[in-house]
């Protein structure tokens, strides 16, 4: 529930805020400019002539109908502004995984690549996020077997952008030199995604796990679970590490 309310306050400041504060700071500052020239500049006559004076004398119900039509410009102009960030951002990590995959296909990844570089650039992604929420559950049973990673805790852009830079990232261990220091069962990983929390679970383990039994047709399942928390976050200092482990020898 505190969480819910936390991500609604954190879109509205963002929707809000910035445009709100904008045009604050715009009249203010015209304002002063004309209180400026009117003193210093003008005659005598126009010393008289304020925003007060000037401000046509109507009624309340029509103020509140010109507020409400400025309130709604405002929440417009930022739902587009916030819209048009974020397609940005995810555009630009689907760009630099396009450009990995290719490199990847055409046998350019040598060590005359800047690995470092390219982990840097992962690196970078993940800051822009290291404030979310987003985290990686992961849910093992011997009945199935079932094993899944599921992403959540945030709104869908982000968890859907926090994704993709773990897809990079996933594919990095097995592209850069990174590849000789991460175990055969990981770089056998089909999913890039799945390759990179796997390895966040063994760098540095999970976070509120729990442990289960079950009983079914006579025999005992075991079931165990666990999040990465702050994935972001954990994911941008992996890509230092990584970063460091891949400069040439």
């Amino acid at each position: 529930m505190w969480q819910q309310l936390t991500e609604r306050l954190s879109s509205w400041k963002e929707i809000f805020w910035g445009k709100s504060l904008l045009i604050g700071t715009t009249l203010w500052l015209i304002l002063g400019a004309w209180d400026l020239i009117k003193s210093e500049l003008l005659p005598e006559k126009y010393q008289s002539w304020t925003v007060v004076a000037q401000t046509p004398h109507l009624q309340w119900r029509t103020w509140a109908l010109i507020l409400l039509v400025l309130l709604l410009g405002v929440l417009l102009e930022g739902s587009h502004a916030a819209i048009r960030e974020r397609e940005k951002a995810s555009a630009e990590r689907q760009a630099e995984i396009a450009r990995l995959t290719v490199a990847a296909s055409s046998g350019k990844t040598t060590l005359n690549r800047d690995w470092p570089g390219d982990w840097k650039l992962a690196e970078d992604g993940f800051r822009r996020y290291e404030k979310s929420y987003v985290r990686a559950d992961w849910f093992r049973d011997s009945m199935g077997p079932v094993e899944a990673w599921t992403l959540t805790g945030d709104k869908s852009e982000v968890v859907h952008d926090v994704q993709a830079l773990c897809l990079q990232a996933g594919k990095l261990l097995v592209v850069s030199p990174m590849s000789s220091r991460v175990s055969a069962q990981l770089r056998s990983q089909e999913d890039d995604t799945d390759r990179w929390l796997y390895f966040l679970k063994e760098r540095y383990g999970l976070q509120d796990t729990m442990n289960g039994t079950s009983a079914a047709n006579g025999e005992c399942h075991v079931s165990m679970a666990g999040s990465v928390r702050n994935l972001a976050a954990v994911s941008a200092r992996a890509c230092i590490e990584c970063g460091s482990n891949s400069f040439p020898s």
